[in-house]
């Protein structure tokens, strides 16, 4: 898989722009320092799937083992969001075609930032292929209260912007955003699809 990535850097001339490091992931972070840790904007995990056993043999039917090391996936983006690259927009992870959805979702809403609403969750499926992504949530502009009728109490305005919490400003944005990507993705030039290139999402969380 390495050699792979290599050989297609080369092919495409970005070799300058890329930069290989053979460690651990885990301890990835205190390599590359805390300013480049800072500017990190996505995550991309391919972890193990099932604790090494063959995926489609398991007897649980769904995937719900992903490790990376001796941790857990949920304990590792929990580290990732809060500790290690805590300015990253998106965590995304490759998970098995038959992953325990609900069993991943309950273990990632146990790291606070997601419990917080900084971070909402979701799912892209492609091919033969499926991630979860973790998304950092971005609050929409709204100026609702400037256009209230200017009859309206003034006290009255402001209990209502009081009462729409920053965390629903940022569920509509996650949501709109992440149901827009098949109309972006799922054509071309000509108009027409490959189906091997139609995407489907789904808000998780």
């Amino acid at each position: 898989k390495r050699a792979g990535v290599l050989h297609d850097v080369d092919d495409h001339h970005h070799s300058s722009r890329f930069q290989f490091y053979n460690l651990d992931f885990l301890q990835l972070h205190a390599t590359l320092g805390a300013a480049v840790c800072d500017a990190m904007d996505v995550i991309f995990l391919d972890p193990e799937w099932n604790n090494g056993d063959d995926y489609k043999q398991t007897t649980r039917e769904q995937i719900h083992l992903f490790n990376i090391g001796p941790l857990h996936l949920h304990q590792v983006v929990d580290q990732i969001i809060s500790q290690w690259y805590r300015h990253v927009q998106i965590v995304a992870i490759k998970v098995a075609k038959n992953y325990d959805q609900q069993f991943l979702t309950r273990k990632l809403k146990k790291c606070k930032a997601i419990q917080d609403g900084e971070y909402r969750i979701g799912e892209v499926s492609f091919h033969n292929q499926i991630m979860m992504v973790i998304v950092k949530a971005m609050p929409e502009n709204t100026n609702q209260a400037e256009h209230e009728d200017e009859d309206d109490n003034e006290d009255q305005d402001i209990d209502i912007a009081m009462t729409t919490s920053t965390t629903q400003q940022q569920s509509m944005s996650f949501e709109t955003a992440l149901l827009r990507l098949p109309q972006i993705i799922n054509k071309n030039e000509t108009g027409t699809v490959n189906i091997r290139d139609v995407i489907t999402v789904k808000v998780l969380l």
